[in-house]
C-alpha cells in the first residue's frame, strides 16, 4: 500500500495530522507513507512515522495547484499511489485532476474546519476510507533511544539544576505575551522552585535574545533549528510554557507538563491535545492575572496534570 499524505501548513498542522497518520498506521501497517510539505516541520514525523517527505514545492505538487492539467510526469508521479489524503483548498478542481490521471482512491478535505476540535476533523479523512477503526485522537511524538541520550546530554550542560522548565517566550500578533511578562513568570518560577529556565528561542524571538541571557545567562537560552532535536530535549524537561503555538503543540505531544495560555482562540477548536496539558484561556492577554499564572506553573511543575484540560483564569 503506497499512500501519499498532503498538507503544506506549519508546524502545529503537522502536529495534529500526527493522530491520522497513526491510525493509517494502524489500519495498514505495511504501507509506504510519502507526505507533501514543509521538510523542517515534516521532519518530527520521520522516519519513525512516515516513510519519505516531499518538499511542497516541487513540480508534482505545483502542478496540482496550478490552473493547467497535469503534465505528463505529474501524472506519473501520482499513479503511483493507492490512496491519496489531502488537506488542500480548491478541492473540487484537485480531486477532478487527480481522478483523471488515473488515481482510484482520492480524499480531499478543506485544510480547517471551525466545528469541532482540528484534531477530530483531520480524522473524519479516515471515513472515506472503507474501514473502521478505533481511531487515537492525541498526538504523540516517537524518538530513537540516540535522541534521547543526546536530550539529556544537551539538558546537562544548561546547568546542575535538579529540574528544568522550558518556555518559548512568543511576543508577537495576539497570541504573544510581552515579553516583560515571560521575565516575570521565570523569575518567580526560579525563586520559588529552584528550577533551572530554559528558554526555547526561534527566530521570531531573537529581537528578545539579548535582553534574555543579560538576565539568565548564554547557557539558559535553546537555540535548535532542528526541531526533533528540541522536540527531544523538551520531552526531558519538568514542565514547557508557551502560548498558542506549534512549540506548544509539538511539547504536548511529547508528554511533558505543559501549561500552555490561549487568549483569542478557540482552545477547543485549536488546542494543544496531550496526556499532560492544560490549557489556560483569558479573554484579554493584557489583563492577564499574573498572580494566578504563577501559582499554578508552580505547582504543576511536581505532579501529573493528565489529558488535556481547560482553564479559564
Amino acid at each position: 500500500m503506497h499512500i501519499l499524505l498532503i498538507r503544506r501548513g506549519a508546524l502545529g498542522d503537522v502536529i495534529v495530522t500526527i493522530p491520522l497518520l497513526l491510525n493509517l498506521r494502524r489500519i495498514y501497517p505495511d504501507s509506504f507513507i510519502e507526505v507533501v510539505g514543509d521538510r523542517n516541520y515534516w521532519s518530527i514525523t520521520y522516519p519513525w512515522l512516515v516513510n519519505k517527505i516531499t518538499d511542497k514545492e516541487t513540480a508534482p505538487v505545483n502542478d496540482l495547484y496550478s490552473f493547467h492539467s497535469l503534465s505528463s510526469d505529474s501524472e506519473e508521479y501520482y499513479r503511483r499511489f493507492d490512496l491519496i489524503i489531502g488537506f488542500v483548498s480548491n478541492t473540487d478542481e484537485i480531486k477532478l485532476k487527480l481522478l483523471q490521471c488515473g488515481t482510484q482512491n482520492v480524499v480531499l478535505k478543506e485544510p480547517f474546519s471551525n466545528s469541532g476540535h482540528i484534531i477530530d476533523y483531520t480524522n473524519t479523512a479516515l471515513e472515506e476510507i472503507d474501514t473502521e477503526v478505533d481511531k487515537i485522537q492525541y498526538p504523540k511524538i516517537e524518538f530513537e533511544t540516540d535522541e534521547i541520550t543526546n536530550a539529556v546530554s544537551r539538558l546537562a550542560v544548561l546547568g546542575d539544576s535538579d529540574k528544568h522548565i522550558a518556555i518559548h517566550p512568543r511576543t508577537y500578533g495576539i497570541k504573544g505575551l510581552p515579553i516583560g511578562i515571560y521575565i516575570e513568570l521565570a523569575n518567580y518560577i526560579k525563586s520559588k522552585s529552584k528550577a533551572g529556565i530554559v528558554w526555547a528561542i526561534g527566530p521570531a524571538e531573537e529581537e528578545y535574545l539579548g535582553q534574555i541571557e543579560d538576565i539568565f545567562g548564554k547557557i539558559s537560552v535553546l537555540r535548535l533549528t532542528d526541531l526533533k532535536i528540541l522536540a527531544a530535549v523538551i520531552s526531558q524537561m519538568d514542565l514547557y510554557f508557551g502560548c498558542d503555538t506549534g512549540i506548544s503543540h509539538m511539547s504536548a505531544a511529547t508528554n511533558v507538563n505543559s501549561i500552555i495560555l490561549f487568549g483569542p482562540t478557540d482552545p477547543y477548536v485549536w488546542g494543544p491535545r496531550g496526556e499532560n496539558v492544560q490549557i489556560l484561556k483569558t479573554s484579554l492577554f493584557k489583563d492577564i492575572d499574573t498572580v494566578c499564572l504563577k501559582d499554578i506553573i508552580v505547582s504543576s511543575i511536581d505532579k501529573k496534570i493528565g489529558i488535556t484540560q481547560v482553564r479559564n483564569i
